[in-house]
């Protein structure tokens, strides 16, 4: 006898941009460095000034040491800029990965495993530079 097919299931993603962060970083709010809700909670927030976060994505897109490609499914993962901004909050705020998946809609273990591709990846690369 022949068996049945089955059908496998696929489950949607988040929408990442309708996160806090996503919201906040598409506003551009944070660019402008004299607004105190702006550049300066950025850098209350993430530690860094928002220009040191565009080189550090600028450097990650260019090396491209991160691929942002869609999964076998066609589905998209979390946006670079919002795994990013994860790194530098645990980093300058010792954030745990589930405040992350809260503010981004990340998964905690996405995050956990990108950090540590991300310290290995400046440690290596990065951080001899300067």
């Amino acid at each position: 006898p022949r068996r049945e097919l089955l059908s496998r299931t696929c489950t949607t993603r988040p929408d990442y941009w309708a996160s806090e962060w996503g919201r906040t970083y598409r506003s551009d709010r944070w660019k402008d460095p004299s607004q105190k809700n702006g550049g300066k909670q950025f850098r209350r927030r993430f530690r860094v000034p928002y220009p040191v976060f565009e080189s550090l994505l600028v450097i990650c897109r260019n090396n491209q040491w991160f691929i942002e490609a869609p999964d076998c499914t066609g589905r998209c993962g979390a946006p670079l800029e919002l795994k990013l901004l994860g790194v530098l909050r645990i980093l300058g705020r010792g954030y745990c990965f589930d405040g992350i998946s809260e503010l981004s809609f990340i998964s905690e273990e996405t995050m956990r495993v990108f950090f540590h591709e991300f310290c290995e990846l400046f440690a290596q690369e990065i951080y001899p530079q300067y």
